[in-house]
């Protein structure tokens, strides 16, 4: 048994140390997700912002919303109320 400051004494058991490790392991594989993710954003963002890569975004009439994550989400909520209230009032259904 241990003691927790002033907490009552708590029987840990012999699972405590395989909880504890899973626990470790669970952080260190999203801390991983995390930084693959920001390294694979990372990745597409400069490819995305060459010359070349522009260049074909320009050819069809568009340029590269160099966003972050954060940023794009919140224009992408912002285009689902828009274009939601444009579709309400047009009376469009689902066939």
């Amino acid at each position: 048994m241990t003691k927790a400051s002033n907490c009552a004494p708590v029987r840990l058991g012999k699972s405590a140390p395989w909880l504890a490790q899973t626990a470790f392991a669970s952080s260190v594989v999203q801390a991983l997700r995390i930084s693959s993710v920001a390294r694979a954003t990372e990745e597409i963002r400069k490819a995305c912002t060459t010359d070349e890569a522009k260049a074909v975004w320009a050819s069809q009439g568009a340029d590269f919303p160099n966003l972050t994550g954060a940023q794009f989400d919140a224009f992408v909520k912002a285009e689902i109320r828009k274009w939601a209230q444009v579709v309400k009032a047009s009376g469009a259904k689902l066939d």
